[in-house]
């Protein structure tokens, strides 16, 4: 976490399965511009305001309302 300009700790909190209760403790991690643009080509980025057009489970979906 130290390469990246700046991070902070989201509050943690619980997420249950059915058969298993996850503690989950976000982390906002800042990434300078120059390190995003080597990570885009293996990987996609969505705008925020796009997000419900991708599966994603409801513990991510926490987190991004969150943000």
């Amino acid at each position: 976490i130290s390469e990246y300009e700046s991070h902070s700790h989201m509050e943690s909190f619980v997420h249950s399965l059915t058969h298993l209760d996850i503690k989950i403790n976000p982390i906002v991690i800042d990434i300078e511009q120059n390190k995003y643009d080597g990570l885009s080509e293996n990987m996609k980025f969505i705008y925020v305001q796009n997000i419900h057009s991708v599966g994603i489970s409801k513990a991510v979906k926490k987190i991004i309302d969150r943000l």
